[in-house]
C-alpha cells in the first residue's frame, strides 16, 4: 500500500509538472542551463605581459564551464552557453565582432548529435583563436597612448542584456584592471559628479577621508540601463595604475556601488597578484558551491 501510495504521488507531481509552463515553474538552481560572459578589456592594461594571463584566465573560466555542463548529466539535454566578449573600443584597426562569432558556443541551438563534437572543437580552437585575439589587439602597441580606452560602460549599457538569459545561471567574468578611462573626451558622459568613466577618482587618491567626500558629493558611475538580479559577477586582475594605498579601495568602492545600483546578485573581487592565485580564486567563485551560497 505504501509502495502504490508513492508511486501515485508521483504520478501526480509528473502530471502537475507537465501542466505548468516555463514561467508558472521556478527552476532548482542546479538544474538552470548556465550562461557564461567573459567580458575582455583590452586597453593600455595589458602592458607589458597582461595577455597571456588573460588567455589562461579564460580557459580556467571554459573548463569551469565544462565542469558543470557536465556535471548536471547528460550534455545532449544541455542548453547551456559560453561567450567571450570585447568591450567596446573606437578606432581599433580590426574587427572584434569576427572574434565574438568564433567565442560563442551556444549548447541550445545545437543538433543533439551535435552537441558534444562542438564542445570538444570549441575546447581545440580555443588556444588558437585567444592567442590570434590578443596578438591583433597589441599588435604594434608598446606605449598605453597606443591603446583606445575600453568602453565598459557601454558594453554594461548597450550590450550586456542581450547577453543575458532569463532562466539562466548567469555568470560575468571581467578582466580590466578597474580604470574606466578614454584618451578621448568626448566619448565621456557627466551628469553632475557622476559620468562614465573613472577619471573622478583622482580627487580622492591619498586622502584619508576620501570615502566620506566621495558619498557626500555623489561621485561615481552613471547607473546604466540594465539589471542583474540573475547574475553573479567576478571582477579579476583588478590592477592599481598609481602608488597610493587606497587606490584599489576606491575602485572597489566604485565598481561595487555601480554594480549594486544594477541590483548585481553576487559580486567577487580578485585583485591582480599571480596567476596561479588569480586562477585558483577564479575557479573557486565560480564553484558550484560558492554560486549555491548565493542563490
Amino acid at each position: 500500500m505504501k509502495i502504490q501510495t508513492k508511486l501515485f504521488s508521483l504520478l501526480v507531481l509528473l502530471i502537475c509538472s507537465c501542466g505548468n509552463t516555463a514561467e508558472q515553474v521556478v527552476r532548482p538552481a542546479k538544474t538552470r542551463p548556465v550562461n557564461y560572459i567573459v567580458l575582455l578589456d583590452l586597453s593600455d592594461r595589458l602592458l607589458p605581459s597582461q595577455a597571456a594571463n588573460d588567455q589562461a584566465l579564460i580557459k580556467t573560466v571554459f573548463t569551469q564551464f565544462q565542469k558543470t555542463v557536465f556535471g548536471k548529466g547528460l550534455i545532449i539535454n544541455s542548453k547551456d552557453k559560453f561567450r567571450v566578449v570585447i568591450a567596446p573600443q573606437h578606432g581599433v584597426g580590426y574587427n572584434p565582432d569576427n572574434f565574438m562569432n568564433i567565442l560563442y558556443l551556444d549548447l541550445e541551438s545545437l543538433p543533439l548529435g551535435e552537441k558534444s563534437k562542438q564542445m570538444v572543437a570549441f575546447e581545440k580552437a580555443l588556444p588558437e583563436t585567444l592567442n590570434s585575439l590578443y596578438a591583433t589587439a597589441t599588435q604594434r602597441k608598446s606605449r598605453p597612448e597606443h591603446y583606445p580606452g575600453c568602453d565598459l560602460w557601454k558594453y554594461f549599457n548597450d550590450h550586456l542584456e542581450n547577453s543575458l538569459v532569463n532562466e539562466a545561471d548567469n555568470r560575468l567574468v571581467i578582466l580590466t584592471d578597474g580604470y574606466l578611462d578614454f584618451q578621448k573626451t568626448p566619448f565621456k558622459i557627466t551628469v553632475k559628479n557622476r559620468s562614465t568613466n573613472t577619471d573622478f577618482i583622482w580627487r580622492f587618491r591619498g586622502k584619508a577621508n576620501w570615502e566620506k567626500t566621495m558619498r557626500a558629493g555623489n561621485w561615481g558611475l552613471i547607473p546604466a540601463q540594465v539589471n542583474l538580479p540573475n547574475v553573479s559577477v567576478s571582477v579579476v586582475e583588478i590592477n592599481s595604475k598609481f602608488q597610493n594605498l587606497n587606490e584599489l579601495s576606491i575602485l572597489k568602492t566604485v565598481w561595487s556601488d555601480w554594480l549594486r545600483g544594477m541590483q548585481a546578485q553576487r559580486v567577487t573581487w580578485i585583485p591582480k597578484y599571480s596567476l596561479s592565485n588569480s586562477q585558483r580564486l577564479l575557479q573557486a567563485s565560480l564553484s558550484e558551491k560558492a554560486l549555491n551560497q548565493s542563490n
